[in-house]
């Protein structure tokens, strides 16, 4: 929002995704931006929705800036970043939070209902080699995450984190009531909305 972008192309290569040869974009673009368009679908929606968050959070963060009555519009924000033990781009700092920090700030002071699937848990979240090639044999759906993750340059002992697949793995078993009140970190009273992960996650 207020400093210079920096992107994470040295790990996601310059398309986010290398590693599978995607046909050519025919969809066109909205007429409207991201802000506009996150606006017009809470507004449109029947229901509160929940809004997943996998990169920087600035398009939430000017939206509520923008339609502050939109708040009451939005379930729960499910976010991948932050760390409370440790960071990917300095010893302190995770990528998602580092790269719009100011964004951050407001949304985690929003006293938006959040989930906060952090470091701590995306880290220890491995796909494994074996299950890495599995995927081959999944057709073509497979073959293209198969491509997308051996390319992906992010490597620990055990196999490559799926930080971002976190989020819609959370969904899911919040849906199915899955995970009890121990599996919980509250953050301090200062912020009383903001629930931490401290499990990692599976569907097994």
């Amino acid at each position: 929002m207020k400093r210079e972008f920096k992107d994470a192309s040295y790990i996601h290569g310059e398309s986010g995704m290398p590693g599978y040869d995607f046909p050519e974009v025919t969809t066109k673009p909205l007429a409207i931006d991201a802000v506009e368009a996150i606006h017009q679908v809470l507004n449109e929606s029947a229901e509160p929705i929940t809004i997943i968050g996998t990169g920087a959070y600035t398009n939430l963060a000017l939206l509520l800036q923008q339609h502050p009555e939109d708040k009451p519009l939005i379930k729960e924000f499910i976010l991948m970043g932050g760390s409370i033990s440790g960071g990917n781009v300095s010893s302190v700092a995770e990528f998602n939070v580092f790269t719009d920090p100011d964004a951050a700030a407001i949304v985690f002071k929003s006293e938006l209902p959040i989930t906060m699937i952090g470091l701590d848990v995306t880290l220890n979240a491995l796909l494994t080699e074996e299950s890495t090639n599995t995927l081959r044999e999944m057709g073509p759906a497979g073959e293209m995450l198969y491509g997308i993750v051996t390319a992906y340059e992010d490597v620990h002992v055990g196999g490559k984190p799926m930080h971002d697949v976190n989020t819609i793995c959370m969904l899911l078993i919040l849906a199915s009531s899955k995970l009890s009140h121990s599996q919980w970190m509250w953050l301090p009273k200062a912020q009383p909305s903001v629930r931490l992960l401290l499990i990692s996650i599976s569907l097994a």
